[in-house]
């Protein structure tokens, strides 16, 4: 009960202090926001489940890209368009992380590159994973890996066509632990499990305004067995979690250089200069989104595997290097990445000091989101956005490619994008060029397939039913091949 009084207490308090502060910092006007509750402001509305849809709604009433929501002291800014993005995070003043108490400390992400502060440790972790997988040229090492592991991809989609979601967390998550640490997985073994798991909770635990706890920083205290509290149970299974992934295939890699048979990755590279562990991108939903849409779409999938089967021919499979000479399909890529955000309000970004944009105050301490969602369905930049048409990137006048803003902005551009980049092209030329996939039917109706995708952090698309099948009886050779020759 004396939680509960204090709370009631504390919010009129922390309300007359932040309008106050915003008062004093400028005559300029923060950005239109949705109506104001008492006291509370209208931040509680952040946590809502698919906030991006809710806050590109909400831009188009107030006609304003940038639209911002407080309460209790704390200021939202959201930009819903690429230029008011690029306008502000460009500016190295907002690159720094807001640390959400139950991300950062209690779960214990603060140490990891994406949600590290804005400091020389943060500018000391992105040189050594630049170094390693930041530029085409370092890249170079590892096309041949890349090339086996979308092999093994198709070999298993061969032997198991109905686990889908499976083979494509299996495939980023085998990249990830070839390339950081030599591990190579077998199936769906604990360690993509693992990561699968820190994966869901990070989506969990990582939207602003979602846990109370990150914005009134004394729930932590309040005991367990208060009504309530569940989510202090869920933040020590999920660091739990955490630790696991950190732990255990580093772990592992030691153990294996200490008994001289450690194969070459990032990591072990990295370990004779400085303990680090890296971070990979996920390509799981990327690899199903386009997996979907092929589906969804025929006319296109099969446009696709004609330019493969001109270009690369029916007597290997497609390599990394082939990417400039099939524009088609990474044209029907790049519409994938498009089509489905994966981090649709991309990761927090924080000002640093008062910001001024587009005559707007960008208080210093502010949460600024990226409507990623939004901007992937800007009429302005992408004409019919509600449409899959790969030909958009296409011709005399391209429209604007998604890697301009996809994998972020600023300083906090991801630092592994073209890893991601070329992981999804080959994952994505193989499976076109080895497998055909097609809508499920039942009593010949095709079943419908839904377009939607999931609420969170990280958002996947929605399962669909399918039939998968090898393309010919030479395409599973030359699959089957290649991971026998690996």
């Amino acid at each position: 009960m004396s939680s509960f009084m204090t709370l009631g207490s504390t919010l009129p308090l922390l309300h007359v202090i932040g309008e106050s502060t915003r008062r004093k910092r400028s005559s300029a006007p923060l950005p239109p926001g949705p109506p104001k509750r008492p006291l509370v402001g209208n931040l509680m509305l952040m946590g809502q489940d698919k906030g991006w849809e809710v806050f590109e709604k909400w831009s188009k009433e107030l006609a304003s890209d940038v639209i911002s929501l407080t309460g209790l002291g704390q200021t939202v800014i959201i930009l819903n368009s690429y230029s008011s993005a690029k306008s502000i995070l460009e500016r190295n003043n907002v690159s720094d992380r807001p640390q959400l108490l139950s991300m950062s400390e209690l779960v214990g992400w603060k140490q990891s590159l994406i949600f590290h502060p804005f400091d020389d440790g943060w500018k000391l972790q992105r040189r050594y994973i630049h170094r390693g997988i930041g530029t085409r040229s370092a890249l170079k090492q590892y096309d041949q890996l890349k090339e086996v592991v979308a092999a093994k991809f198709a070999k298993a989609i061969m032997e198991r066509e109905d686990a889908l979601d499976e083979h494509c967390h299996v495939f980023a998550g085998d990249l990830m632990l070839r390339i950081s640490y030599g591990y190579d997985s077998k199936g769906y073994d604990p360690m993509i499990k693992m990561a699968e798991e820190v994966t869901d909770g990070a989506s969990e635990f990582g939207a602003p305004g979602k846990w109370m706890v990150d914005v009134l920083p004394f729930l932590r205290y309040v005991p367990d067995w208060v009504p309530f509290t569940g989510w202090k149970r869920a933040v020590r299974e999920h660091h739990s979690n955490l630790q696991k992934l950190v732990n255990t295939p580093y772990d592992w890699m030691r153990g294996e250089m200490d008994e001289g048979r450690a194969a070459p990755s990032f990591a072990s590279k990295l370990l004779s200069e400085k303990d680090m562990t890296p971070e990979a991108a996920s390509t799981v939903w990327a690899t199903y989104a386009f997996l979907k849409m092929m589906c969804f779409h025929p006319e296109i999938q099969s446009r696709a595997q004609n330019e493969i089967d001109r270009v690369v021919g029916n007597d290997r499979l497609p390599l990394v290097s082939d990417m400039d000479t099939l524009p088609y399909v990474w044209a029907c890529v790049l519409e994938a990445l498009r089509w489905h955000i994966v981090l649709p309000l991309a990761v927090p970004h924080m000002s640093m000091e008062d910001n001024v944009c587009e005559g707007f105050m960008i208080p210093k301490g502010s949460v600024v989101l990226p409507n990623l969602w939004a901007i992937s369905r800007d009429e302005n930049e992408y004409p019919d956005a509600h449409t899959f048409n790969p030909e958009r990137y296409l011709g005399d006048k391209p429209q604007r490619s998604p890697q301009d803003w996809v994998f972020g902005f600023g300083r906090r551009v991801c630092p592994g994008r073209l890893m991601a980049e070329e992981s999804v092209f080959i994952v994505c030329a193989t499976a076109l060029a080895t497998l055909h996939i097609s809508r499920k039917m039942i009593d010949g109706v095709a079943v419908p397939i839904d377009l939607t995708q999931s609420a969170g952090l990280a958002s996947h698309p929605t399962h669909f039913e399918y039939n998968l099948k090898p393309r010919s009886e030479q395409a599973k050779s030359l699959v089957f091949n290649a991971v026998m020759a690996s």
